[in-house]
């Protein structure tokens, strides 16, 4: 089941940002790949939490 809208206030949820992220990190670092625990170990900590799309205004 989906919940598209706030159970307490009935506003609109925001759609998911996984794939913004994974585009973003296809961008700038160039591979799609971020399966593998090495690869992931490349990326700054933005890349882990808020800012990254803060900074995107997203």
């Amino acid at each position: 089941m989906t919940i598209s809208h706030c159970p307490f206030t009935g506003k609109k949820l925001p759609e998911p940002l996984e794939d913004a992220w994974r585009n973003t990190i296809d961008e700038i670092f160039g591979t799609d790949d971020w399966s593998y625990d090495d690869a992931r170990e490349q990326l700054p900590d933005k890349y882990f939490n808020e800012q990254w799309w803060i900074e995107r205004k997203l």
